[in-house]
């Protein structure tokens, strides 16, 4: 993932509040050319691996752990 925005989004979908929290994490990938930026981090040294999704049914919290957001 190239998104190098760490925001909680909130959205509404079937009529349920959604929100999605990014999962941060170090970016550890080397790039051989020193000259330009890391394409995960884009020189940040952190970037986005997934977001946690998170949504409310009956008064109950439910979640899921997804790769990328459409």
């Amino acid at each position: 993932m190239n998104n190098t925005k760490f925001e909680t989004i909130k959205t509404v979908r079937n009529g349920h509040e959604v929100i999605f929290e990014p999962i941060i994490k170090k970016c550890t990938y080397y790039h051989p050319d020193n000259q330009k930026n890391c394409k995960n981090c884009n020189g940040s040294r952190r970037y986005v691996d997934g977001y946690y999704m998170i949504y409310e049914v009956n008064g109950k919290k439910c979640g899921f752990i997804v790769d990328t957001l459409k």
